[in-house]
């Protein structure tokens, strides 16, 4: 199975690359797709981060490096996305051509607090499709956009309590504890799981009663 993580206006981290050594340690072969090539930034804010973003990338051109990289793989395949990178990712998918093998063998779309998915709610997912919130979203109102997804089919929302950011060690909003949990049960087979069978196990009582 090949694993895409998609990442978000961080780009890659030391917490992502041991991630892929995990999977890769199942037999899982990964690919990490970011805005910037694969070379490492070191941002000293988000707001520099997001301003690097815009301009080496912007959203339409991550939605297009990602959509070229899905339709040149015909594995089997799970995507694994976080903020920008998850909300693209969930554009990405609905540019590949219905029936086509590269979409049919999609398992599984997981993406954390994806923001800019408000923009795309008129898409309807072909493939299985977990979306995991923050809390609450600054610029947003989460509530209209999670009841709005989960009227898709093939969509399952899960809101947890932690921040926007949660996962990324560079994130102000970063809780170490519930990154190493999710990053723990997000093996290779339980991203294959359907979305409610995946829901069960991504977040366990006791991180949320140590808030």
């Amino acid at each position: 199975m090949q694993t895409f993580i998609i990442t978000d206006i961080f780009g890659v981290t030391d917490k992502l690359f041991a991630y892929r050594q995990q999977l890769e340690r199942c037999g899982c072969r990964v690919q990490i797709i970011d805005p910037y090539q694969g070379e490492k930034q070191e941002f000293t804010s988000e707001q520099i981060a997001y301003q690097r973003f815009n301009l080496d990338c912007g959203f339409e051109a991550y939605v297009s490096q990602i959509s070229a990289a899905l339709a040149d793989s015909s594995r089997e395949k799970v995507i694994l996305g976080f903020s920008v990178g998850a909300a693209a990712a969930y554009k990405a998918l609905d540019k590949l051509s219905p029936g086509c093998a590269q979409e049919m063998v999609v398992r599984h779309l997981i993406g954390f607090y994806p923001g800019q998915i408000r923009h795309h709610l008129d898409i309807n997912p072909r493939c299985p499709v977990t979306l995991v919130f923050p809390r609450n979203e600054q610029h947003f109102a989460l509530d209209k956009v999670i009841s709005c997804l989960t009227e898709k089919p093939r969509v399952c929302c899960i809101r947890t309590p932690f921040a926007h950011g949660f996962m990324n060690p560079l994130s102000v909003n970063y809780h170490q504890a519930a990154a190493n949990h999710y990053f723990g049960q997000l093996s290779g087979e339980n991203m294959r799981l359907p979305p409610q069978a995946l829901q069960h196990i991504l977040l366990p009582k006791q991180i949320t009663q140590t808030l």
